[in-house]
């Protein structure tokens, strides 16, 4: 708002009431007192004595058509949280009730494994062949009924070039708000269907950023400035906030969008928007002010001024997607917002390095498709991870490789398995063996994992001694080789371990899982999900034992690994809080055998379907010891 006049008091409490008015600006003349009446009113911006002032600060407020496109809560912009700290630090002898219990100040992240599968999700895309015809009939498809985006559409099919792709993502246009929806969301089959765009978007902004850091190496006789700040305002929910940036000073994030900053702070001040006065309750007016060691090239990032659709309004720089920041203050200012200092930064918690560098060499394959395959199938996204491995079947560089082949097959089969369908599981893993054992020598690696499977299919079956005869096959396999499958080996004495405990042979049980989690602790960083599984294993049997003390204890260990390494509705996450809530019910403490029972059922109620028997069986449950928790109170 623009006054040519000092507003009345009451005009001032309208103004402070409504949200849609950011900020007042107010043009008179220079012998008024000014001082008091910035007091009515947060919301006063500043006094300008002439109208050119006035004038060249309002260029600097964002455009007239982006700031309705973005608006304060700006969709271009979603975190993950990773901690700086070392996990023994987080997770040393620390029990779980004494983590829920600190989580106030010093709250366990769950965001680890999110922030791993972005990075690995952007480089899948960026890798997989892609062709502009596709993601425009989607899009034509999408926006079938919008004549104004059609019209958008049509004009990037005529005249699109990669070296515009920035130009067209700072449009207001259906790209802009599809990608960053599909961003936001982790929508996988936009994404995949975006993926041309997303390619020569990361491709510019990595050329833009060379050519511009080149420039600044060669500029003679003028100072240079390691350090360059810009600035990014957003309007977070509270528990947002408070989760991922108030309370984890020193930690890092990254942002699985690209992000959009500015070099001019009070742009960005506008764009934080202010909840102060006239606000809504649940949301926090953020400045963030970033500094950038231009002497870090891992993430790349670049003023965009000249290819912004905006021109040099904005003065923007744009990060490509996955950038890692560290958080080095949060401070609350008294112009009614958050004040939090960021550092670009190229260090990465080291043990999570390490998970990233082992999953990267598991889950990346020569052929894209597969790969999404392998890491939907990883974050138990079943569904999508089947959708792209039969797509990936009809790939001829695929078909062609029968290799390729079998191994598809077999992770259609566990799929198949994880979802339940036994009958379809069996049908992949046989079709793979029966490629491997027609194309390959008896004693090739890869038979291993399927006469693995099929000895899982057959312990599921209750045909122990023909999971045994399956199991030791792949176990002679693995350790026959001149380099041995030591994990392969790790997981073969596991399931020869389950199969062990089914038949009550504890003591042998109890030998394989040992020798399991001593190889795991030498091949994999300590907090691997496969630890997990081991951990998980051995409190299975203390538990067949009835000895719930170390129960507890293992299931423990397995609940601080998955926290920090799965996604935070992981079906194994489930079934490690119901083993927990079991073993509190043995030993009569109900209180926290409810509160597991109750998280297992929240993550099932997103995997299963409503009538699945499990989750009316568990609400039964905790339906009965709620009841019988009142009845002891009364």
């Amino acid at each position: 708002m623009i006054s040519k006049r000092i507003p009345s008091d009451t005009l001032l409490q309208v103004c402070n009431k409504h949200s849609q008015i950011n900020s007042i600006y107010i043009l008179c003349s220079k012998d008024i007192n000014t001082a008091k009446t910035f007091e009515t009113s947060i919301k006063i911006r500043e006094f300008y004595a002439d109208l050119g002032s006035l004038c060249n600060q309002l260029k600097q407020l964002p455009s007239i058509t982006r700031f309705p496109r973005e608006g304060f809560t700006r969709n271009d912009f979603t975190i993950n949280s990773l901690s700086s700290m070392a996990y023994s630090c987080i997770f040393s002898t620390t029990s779980i009730s004494q983590l829920q219990s600190s989580q106030s100040y010093n709250p366990v992240k769950h965001q680890e494994a999110e922030f791993i599968y972005a990075l690995l999700l952007r480089d899948i895309l960026i890798e997989t062949e892609s062709t502009p015809k596709e993601m425009i009939e989607f899009c034509l498809e999408k926006y079938c009924h919008n004549d104004l985006q059609l019209k958008y559409i049509e004009e990037f099919d005529e005249y699109y070039i990669p070296c515009n792709a920035i130009f067209w993502y700072t449009r207001d246009t259906f790209l802009y708000r599809l990608l960053n929806a599909a961003l936001r969301e982790q929508d996988i089959d936009t994404l995949y269907l975006l993926r041309f765009f997303i390619k020569d978007l990361h491709l510019q902004l990595k050329e833009c950023h060379a050519i511009q850091q080149q420039m600044s190496n060669t500029i003679i006789d003028a100072p240079v400035q390691r350090i360059e700040t810009v600035y990014r305002g957003q309007l977070m929910i509270n528990e947002e906030f408070d989760k991922k940036i108030r309370y984890n000073t020193g930690s890092f994030f990254s942002v699985n969008s690209f992000l959009s900053t500015t070099a001019h702070k009070d742009l960005a001040s506008v764009y934080a928007g202010n909840v102060s006065n006239g606000g809504t309750c649940n949301m926090q007016s953020v400045l963030f002010e970033i500094d950038i060691d231009k002497t870090i090239n891992k993430f790349p990032y670049a003023n965009i001024s000249t290819e912004s659709a905006f021109n040099e309004v904005e003065s923007e720089i744009l990060f490509t997607v996955g950038a890692v920041f560290r958080i080095q203050s949060v401070d609350w200012s008294d112009q009614g917002l958050w004040n939090v200092k960021l550092k670009l930064t190229g260090e990465e918690d080291i043990q999570l390095q390490n998970l990233t560098k082992y999953m990267k060499e598991n889950i990346i394959w020569l052929h894209p498709l597969v790969s999404l395959g392998d890491l939907l199938r990883v974050m138990a996204q079943y569904k999508k991870a089947e959708q792209f491995y039969l797509l990936a079947l009809q790939e001829p560089y695929v078909n062609d490789n029968v290799r390729t082949v079998a191994g598809v097959y077999n992770d259609l089969a566990t799929i198949y398995n994880e979802m339940r369908e036994s009958v379809k599981a069996i049908e992949y893993y046989e079709k793979s063996l029966d490629i491997k054992v027609k194309h390959f020598s008896e004693n090739d690696p890869s038979l291993a994992p399927t006469y693995a499977n099929l000895g899982s299919m057959a312990c599921d079956a209750f045909e122990y001694d023909l999971a045994l005869t399956y199991y030791k096959k792949a176990l002679d396999i693995d350790q026959s080789t001149l380099n041995p499958n030591q994990n392969g080996i790790a997981v073969d004495y596991n399931s020869i371990g389950l199969v062990y405990k089914k038949q009550k042979r504890y003591r042998e049980a109890m030998e394989m899982y040992e020798k399991s989690i001593e190889i795991r602790l030498k091949i994999f960083p300590s907090n691997h999900p496969s630890l997990s599984t081991s951990y998980n294993n051995i409190a299975m049997i203390y538990s067949a034992q009835r000895n719930y003390t170390k129960t507890i204890e293992y299931l423990q260990k397995t609940l601080e690994i998955q926290l920090n390494s799965l996604p935070p509705h992981h079906p194994s996450l489930a079934i490690t809080y119901q083993n927990l809530s079991m073993a509190y019910d043995r030993q009569h403490q109900s209180n926290k055998a409810l509160e597991c029972m109750k998280k297992a059922y929240q993550i099932d109620l997103k995997n299963l379907p409503a009538d699945d028997p499990k989750l009316v069986q568990n609400l039964e449950w905790i339906t009965d010891v709620e009841k019988r928790l009142l009845d002891m109170e009364s």
